[in-house]
């Protein structure tokens, strides 16, 4: 969260402003000239499920694809199991970052709580977001997401030496200790 939150322009959606029960099929948020769009494509109904301070699915084996405008390098949030916006302990979820190169995948402990925060920042933009319900997904358990942030900050590049010079510079030593020996 501190990687995130060090951009020069940052957004938080806490969804605080959310109605009860309302059921968008998508809903746009941005701030700080950053976007993200939320919609929930799945093999039920492909809508959302609004609860004040949180942003479901509205059935329980679908999941939720945050697609995040341009200048986004690091983005999380407080992704959960939940049930109108309440934990449902002991229920994993698998959440995905792709930067449109690759992909990182993580799995949330079943045993998380809504203060729990998982994030990533990348070299390149992010591009989407999808979680959904992990292997312990149940009937009364719903994909939900509170405290989304996105940032522009970006990851430095690694730092790294060129291969040819080290190995130039081995026989460079070589040489140097064979003259040095005659």
């Amino acid at each position: 969260l501190s990687a995130i939150a060090g951009g020069s322009s940052t957004f938080t959606d806490n969804s605080s402003d959310l109605i009860l029960g309302q059921t968008p099929p998508s809903l746009a948020r941005s701030g700080n000239g950053l976007s993200v769009t939320y919609t929930s494509p799945g093999t039920s109904a492909n809508l959302l499920y609004t609860v004040p301070g949180a942003l479901s699915t509205l059935w329980n084996n679908n999941f939720m694809l945050l697609t995040l405008g341009p200048g986004i390098y690091a983005a999380g949030g407080n992704f959960y199991q939940g049930n109108n916006g309440n934990i449902v302990a002991n229920k994993s979820m698998s959440v995905t970052a792709r930067n449109g190169i690759d992909s990182d995948n993580a799995i949330t402990d079943p045993q998380s709580s809504v203060t729990d925060f998982l994030g990533w920042v990348s070299t390149s933009t992010l591009t989407s977001l999808t979680a959904g319900p992990g292997s312990t997904a149940s009937p009364f358990s719903y994909t939900t997401l509170d405290n989304m942030t996105l940032s522009n900050y970006q990851e430095p590049p690694p730092a790294y030496v060129p291969a040819p010079l080290p190995i130039a510079a081995t026989f460079g030593a070589f040489a140097m200790a064979r003259r040095l020996r005659r």
